[in-house]
């Protein structure tokens, strides 16, 4: 069973799901996002009975948490969505893998009484649900503090309106910055609790205080870096929190031999569409995958896939609001070596111009370079 939800939908998965025949809940965004396309959408009633059943479950966004709490209460999927999307409380859960590691959960009444001379810099302030990088800011030192509380009282009550309460929540994380490699991964348990990995990405930043989502990139040598290492650690955070059956989408932070998380995205893998890059550079499709409980064999398709780095990049409108209809989508495609889908965006939330998946050579990775700083409307119609 799919739940269809959140902001954005690709067109290549609808019409996956229409040619597959994959039962989609019966909701209102299904309906409306999927107009024109012959869904097989199943009523909500049954579709609860199916999954309490034993029916496998796998969501595009957070927002269909809201009909999985309502209609699975007391279920071992409520429970372990309920753990993960607690960033805290998943914290404390894995806290021996990193005893030394600072953090601690706030209140917004008492963030904004936090008083800088009581931090030790350099450290993260984040929302404690949320997701992505809404309300994420690196602070080095007091200013940044000051400004991190001004952002946050200008747009706090803009993405509680913006966003369900399953996505903002109602209070804060404040931990320490780990420097290292930044990295998200789609894995799923299987029915036995063994951790099976079908992407990892490299999340690549401009510089220390960049916290976008501008670029995640993956492909054979991400791969065969962080195969085994990763493995490893979901086995162990498998079995410490008793996971079977599940999806999920986890960004981390690797330092030395320590692996730290940022978060745990239950019962989905990347998210707006962004997983599909999968499609594309290994040739199967993630939430397929999971479903129907398949193990990639990564040594062929390896093979198949070698000398290319494959990335999803948001283009985003760099601060601005530019309407998109001014936008030069073919000219963006003609930066690049090899673009293989863009996903043309033109609504409020978010205000983006587009999501687009590329291949890169790997030995040739100035485009990608260059995106982390590049000013996107370079590429608006004069």
């Amino acid at each position: 069973m799919i739940i269809l939800a959140g902001k954005i939908i690709s067109d290549d998965l609808l019409r996956h799901l229409e040619e597959t025949k994959q039962p989609v809940l019966d909701n209102d965004y299904a309906r409306e996002r999927g107009a024109g396309f012959d869904l097989n959408l199943v009523p909500s009633d049954e579709a609860r009975e199916r999954i309490l059943a034993g029916e496998r479950l796998y969501t595009t966004n957070e927002d269909a948490l809201t009909w999985v709490y309502e209609n699975l209460k007391g279920s071992p999927l409520v429970e372990k969505a309920d753990l993960m999307k607690d960033k805290a409380a998943l914290r404390d859960k894995l806290a021996y893998l990193y005893p030394d590691f600072y953090y601690k959960v706030l209140t917004k009444e008492e963030l904004f009484e936090l008083r800088s001379e009581d931090l030790k810099y350099p450290l993260i302030l984040k929302l404690n649900i949320g997701f992505g990088s809404l309300g994420v800011y690196t602070l080095f030192g007091p200013k940044d503090l000051v400004d991190a509380k001004a952002d946050i009282e200008a747009h706090y009550e803009e993405w509680r309106t913006s966003y369900t309460e399953g996505v903002v929540g109602s209070s804060f994380l404040l931990e320490e910055l780990v420097e290292g490699t930044e990295l998200a991964v789609d894995v799923y348990y299987d029915t036995v609790g063994a951790p099976v990995i079908l992407n990892i990405y490299e999340h690549r930043f401009a510089s220390a205080r960049d916290v976008s989502d501008r670029l995640y990139c993956c492909g054979p040598y991400i791969m065969k870096k962080w195969y085994d290492k990763l493995t490893a650690y979901f086995a162990e955070v498998g079995k410490k929190l008793d996971i079977k059956d599940f999806p999920l989408h986890a960004e981390l932070r690797t330092y030395k031999d320590t692996v730290i998380p940022i978060e745990f995205n239950p019962l989905r893998f990347a998210g707006i569409s962004t997983n599909e890059v999968a499609v594309y550079a290994y040739g199967f499709w993630p939430p397929d995958v999971y479903l129907q409980q398949v193990k990639p064999d990564f040594t062929e398709i390896m093979k198949k896939a070698a000398g290319y780095v494959y990335s999803f990049i948001i283009i985003d409108k760099c601060g601005t609001h530019i309407p998109s209809e001014q936008f030069d989508y073919d000219a963006l495609v003609r930066y690049f070596q090899k673009v293989y889908s863009v996903r043309k965006i033109n609504q409020p939330v978010p205000d983006d111009f587009a999501i687009i998946l590329t291949a890169t050579k790997e030995d040739d990775q100035k485009e990608l370079e260059e995106v982390l700083t590049m000013d996107f409307t370079r590429f608006v119609k004069k």
